[in-house]
Formats: structure tokens, sequence, C-alpha cells
């Protein structure tokens, strides 16, 4: 996850903050919106790539 996630979310981002958040962290208001986002419209994210995109940078 980068420092510029909340500028440029995307759906693995969502993922990592609500698997943080399940182990108890408490997000912000900023990560709250990335993780609300995601969950009304999965894949909603631009730019969202198969991981194995991922996987290659």
């Amino acid at each position: 996850m980068s420092k510029m996630s909340w500028r440029n979310p995307n759906s693995r981002d969502a993922l990592y903050l609500n698997q943080i958040a399940a182990w108890g962290y408490t997000l912000s208001e900023v990560e709250q919106i990335i993780v609300d986002a995601e969950e009304r419209e999965p894949g909603a994210y631009e730019g969202d790539r198969p991981d194995d995109e991922l996987d290659e940078e």
C-alpha cells in the first residue's frame, strides 16, 4: 500500500485495510472511506488490475 493510496485507492488497498481492521486496528477517516467505497461497489476503483499484473512491478 502506497502513502498516496488515499489519492488513488484500489481494491487491494481496501482488502489490506479490512484485514488490519479485523485484527483490531482502528482505521482513520481516510482509510475508512477507501474501505466503504469498495464495500458499496466491489472493484469500483479505476486502475484495478489482476494480481498477476501487480506481481510484475
